[in-house]
């Protein structure tokens, strides 16, 4: 069952900049109202996306078990919160479950898995829907339809399987700068040639953030590192930030189809009738290696007051 009302979705757009200017005697209607709260959800969504990011904030952690038939396996996911890559906040209030093997027989018809080592994603997106009627004025003999609208906009989700990840390319490029950025090593200007400064070479590199290639260019040999003069590094890293904030993040950011997250890469066996494989304890466990669970590529936000206590780590060295 859903508490969600059909209604129809067409509506005069608006432009999201504008915000209401109020005098004494003025009449508004629902597009006045309407405007009020665009502007400011755009202006929420603006500063959630491009200043925090996406990614699970809170909570959220998922686990795997066995059903009491034993031949399914649920997982399950913890309430928690989350920012989407288009900056909604994301209330999962409630624990979540799904049977791996169930939704596999639901989409058989669409699969063509063989036999052996198969993936599905947890994806977690934003979804919206209207509710609660309520009465209002209409015309005699009106349906019900006419004579009654939703009062209310739920903001709510979805949590699927599915066969693809979600695009993270705000994600992937951050992690390519992170380990760009562990590649750097400051040199004293004192007894190194001006030669041996790489600062074109870590401008050339942040440019290249997001630009897909064919075939994929590796962006450094493994390895290898980026040296910096100490004594000019802080102006490089200036033009590296402009760089990331004026050519790679509008590139990043245009609006997905899909307001979706990446929670965690589920991998299993099925057999050669595309049914899950589930190998059991004596006492009704999942035996390890059943399911995994990998989490690694999922995107996560910390808050400041965590962020200050990494603090400790600037200047430290590592010795050998």
């Amino acid at each position: 069952m859903s508490e969600c009302i059909k209604v129809s979705a067409n509506k005069v757009p608006l432009d999201p900049r504008k915000r209401l200017n109020y005098e004494f005697g003025m009449v508004l209607g629902v597009n006045d109202f309407r405007q009020e709260q665009e502007h400011f959800e755009w202006k929420h969504q603006l500063s959630n996306r491009l200043l925090h990011g996406s990614g699970t904030v809170c909570g959220l952690k998922i686990s795997a078990q066995s059903v009491p038939s034993g031949d399914d396996v649920e997982i399950r996911i913890l309430p928690g919160y989350a920012l989407t890559p288009k900056g909604h906040w994301i209330s999962v209030e409630s624990e979540q479950c799904g049977k791996i093997n169930q939704w596999l027989q639901s989409h058989k018809n669409d699969l063509n898995l063989s036999p052996g080592p198969q993936h599905l994603f947890v994806t977690l997106c934003y979804d919206e829907c209207y509710t609660e009627l309520v009465p209002i004025a209409g015309q005699a003999c009106a349906s019900d339809e006419d004579s009654s609208k939703p009062s209310r906009i739920l903001e709510s989700f979805k949590i699927e399987f599915s066969l693809q990840a979600p695009d993270q390319l705000m994600e992937e490029a951050a992690r390519t700068f992170g380990e760009l950025m562990q590649r750097v090593e400051f040199i004293p200007h004192s007894s190194s040639p001006p030669e041996l400064d790489d600062s074109e070479l870590l401008i050339g590199l942040i440019r290249n953030i997001g630009i897909v290639t064919s075939p994929p260019v590796s962006p450094l040999p493994e390895g290898a590192t980026i040296r910096l003069l100490e004594d000019t590094a802080c102006t490089t890293l200036r033009q590296v930030l402009n760089i990331w904030v004026t050519e790679v993040c509008p590139r990043l950011t245009l609006p997905s189809v899909e307001d979706c997250l990446l929670l965690a890469d589920i991998g299993f066996n099925v057999d050669a009738s595309g049914n899950l494989i589930v190998n059991l304890d004596a006492q009704g466990r999942l035996m390890p290696g059943t399911v995994t669970i990998d989490e690694s590529e999922r995107p996560v936000l910390i808050s400041d007051r965590v962020k200050q206590e990494l603090f400790c780590l600037i200047g430290r060295r590592i010795t050998v």
